[in-house]
């Protein structure tokens, strides 16, 4: 199956947008879900996705990487104290993993892809397995 990457782009920007929000509001437990969302919506991008595709949309990967950086960077610096630092530890170790699914060699054939996206520490599948 391959995927849109068009479909999702509005969706992306809306969570990064909504990811902001909810950390000026303290808001821990839905960050997290949101967190999450974006996660999954990249790893399933990068999942399916042939290589020369994912080069037509290198601006949209590298403004994304952009956000992410900022996020990470704002948690730490803007956070309210509802989100304790262990949470917020969590929160900036998941969006770098979103980061890195994003660099996964996308040429390689589907069930490869899927074992080093699993196979990295503290993936989003481990995570949400628990």
């Amino acid at each position: 199956m391959t995927v849109n990457i068009d479909s999702y782009k509005d969706d992306i920007g809306e969570l990064m947008e909504l990811l902001v929000n909810l950390r000026k509001s303290g808001q821990a437990e839905d960050y997290k879900t949101v967190v999450d969302s974006i996660g999954l919506i990249v790893s399933l991008i990068v999942s399916s996705t042939k290589n020369p595709e994912l080069i037509k949309y290198k601006e949209f990967f590298d403004k994304l990487n952009q956000s992410i950086e900022s996020e990470i960077t704002g948690i730490q610096s803007e956070t309210k104290e509802d989100i304790k630092i262990g949470n917020m530890k969590n929160y900036q170790s998941k969006l770098r993993l979103i980061k890195r699914l994003m660099s996964v060699k996308s040429s390689l054939p589907l069930c490869m892809k899927i074992d080093v996206i699993q196979s990295l520490p503290g993936s989003i599948s481990e995570e949400t397995k628990k």
